[in-house]
């Protein structure tokens, strides 16, 4: 883990206001609900973006197709924003890998994770204030 970073430093703190909630199953329907934010925001500028995550998992498509929304640049500027991934509460299967697909990954006390299978490279996580918990898994 870094320790010269800090949640509060510029860049590394969550952002509300900008900021798209994938809650629930990963789907073409929530795909659909997030991305007119998704667009909005990387219009706007580029500054980081935060996706706050509480879902079970879904589609590996979709978690795929909200990473590429998220990292989509413009005509007039070619880099992309930085992305903040927020566990708010758990991240489990297609959405844990979206959490470590982020730039900067946080991961809250009490929050729970579940990788299986995961195709995407693992970043680092970084747990706040306390140890992060894995769910176990059985036989």
């Amino acid at each position: 883990m870094r320790d010269n970073i800090h949640v509060s430093e510029a860049g590394f703190a969550p952002n509300p206001n900008r900021a798209i909630r994938v809650e629930g199953q990963l789907n073409e329907a929530l795909l659909g609900r997030l991305r007119p934010r998704i667009l909005e925001l990387t219009a706007q500028n580029r500054d980081p973006i935060t996706v706050f995550i509480n879902s079970r998992g879904g589609s590996s498509k979709v978690g795929e197709g909200i990473l590429s929304l998220l990292r989509r640049t413009t005509e007039h500027d070619s880099r992309a924003s930085r992305i903040i991934t927020v566990v708010a509460p758990q991240a489990e299967s297609s959405a844990a890998n979206l959490l470590s697909a982020g730039d900067f990954a946080i991961v809250y006390p009490g929050s729970t994770l579940l990788y299986h299978g995961a195709r995407w490279p693992l970043q680092e996580l970084t747990p706040v204030g306390g140890n992060v918990r894995f769910l176990p898994i059985s036989a």
